[in-house]
């Protein structure tokens, strides 16, 4: 990984140990929070077992294919690497995330926007876009966007640095999605993951 991308927002005596952060994604990760399910409550995200597997994997290849239990935290772990891809780069990465339905695309999305400014006041960032389906920062003009599979055209006018299909068994149209999503990215990581 390159030498993350600190804001300027963060004082100068405090830069180096910020980078330091940053550039470590657990410890990055420790300030996103999510819905602990038994607990009902929001709680530091602590990736499991299995979302560092996950995210070695993504580390090493571009092609990633998860055939996932329910409830193992896979979707959060590929948004989590997308969004600490995307704040530590100062290039314009893009991140996009697909999914079969309004409903779950829009979840997806809250968690990336919750995480988002939710970070302590130093890390905030100016936002060039900041709405339901688009963050983009205006900094870097690295972001996060989401789409519905049942969208007429998908991503086929967009091009992102990676994309995370989610649910991907459930497409109603999966080999056209997959082929505008692999067209989109080019050779970033593609990150298909569903439930049988």
């Amino acid at each position: 990984m390159t030498e993350p991308y600190v804001p300027d927002t963060v004082p100068a005596h405090l830069r180096a140990d910020v980078a330091a952060m940053l550039g470590n994604r657990e410890h990055f990760c420790q300030m996103l929070r999510i819905k602990h399910k038994q607990l009902q409550k929001f709680v530091p995200f602590e990736p499991n077992a299995a979302q560092r597997r996950l995210w070695e994997l993504m580390d090493e290849t571009n092609r990633v294919i998860v055939i996932k239990a329910r409830q193992v935290g896979i979707s959060t772990a590929v948004r989590a690497w997308q969004f600490h891809r995307a704040y530590t780069s100062p290039n314009p990465l893009t991140y996009a995330v697909l999914s079969f339905h309004e409903r779950s695309a829009r979840n997806l999305r809250r968690m990336d926007r919750r995480w988002l400014h939710e970070l302590p006041s130093a890390l905030h960032r100016q936002l060039e876009v900041d709405s339901a389906e688009d963050t983009v920062f205006t900094d870097t003009l690295a972001g996060f966007s989401s789409f519905t599979t049942g969208g007429r055209g998908g991503t086929r006018s967009f091009e992102f640095s990676g994309a995370h299909l989610s649910e991907f068994a459930f497409y109603t149209d999966a080999g056209e999605v997959l082929a505008q999503s692999m067209s989109t990215v080019g050779n970033g990581p593609l990150i298909i993951e569903s439930t049988v």
